[in-house]
């Protein structure tokens, strides 16, 4: 499980420090967890679930899903990401795949940035629209079951 808690770090993008803080946990704990020195207490895992929407099978076993179906704040921004990467790939342009998708260019922008709650029937046209994995749109990963994608 320590791993896995330095792979989701590391995907979400946050230094330690950043980490530590999201979660409210020291610094220094997080460090002696990610090198194996310290066990993951029951309450930093449950809170380690609750704040960043991984998933409690994932994080304890590595398998199954890595994000369950609700998003965490951190999600929000990296689909938005990949929406806009897998967008400018197709050569389209935010009005071409707001008419594809049938929203409103305002909309795949706020999306693009962040700023909207993604809502999954969007963001599921878009992929298809896209053809990419809607997995990979919403985790980054090609398979969120596969751990060594992280």
């Amino acid at each position: 499980m320590n791993t896995r808690i330095r792979q989701l770090r590391k995907y979400l993008g946050l230094t330690q420090g950043q980490f530590a803080r999201k979660i409210q946990y020291s610094k220094s704990y997080i460090q002696q967890i990610e090198y194996n020195n310290a066990p993951v207490s029951e309450p930093l895992l449950a809170v380690i679930v609750q704040v960043t929407g991984v998933r409690e099978e994932w994080m304890r076993f590595g398998t199954g899903k890595v994000f369950s179906n609700t998003q965490s704040q951190f999600d929000m921004a990296g689909a938005g990401r990949r929406l806009r990467e897998a967008r400018l790939n197709a050569g389209l342009t935010q009005a071409d795949l707001a008419g594809k998708v049938i929203c409103s260019r305002d909309c795949i922008s706020a999306l693009e940035r962040g700023e909207r709650k993604l809502r999954n029937d969007i963001l599921r046209r878009a992929a298809a629209v896209l053809d990419v994995d809607y997995d990979w749109m919403m985790t980054g990963l090609v398979e969120s079951h596969n751990e060594s994608q992280l």
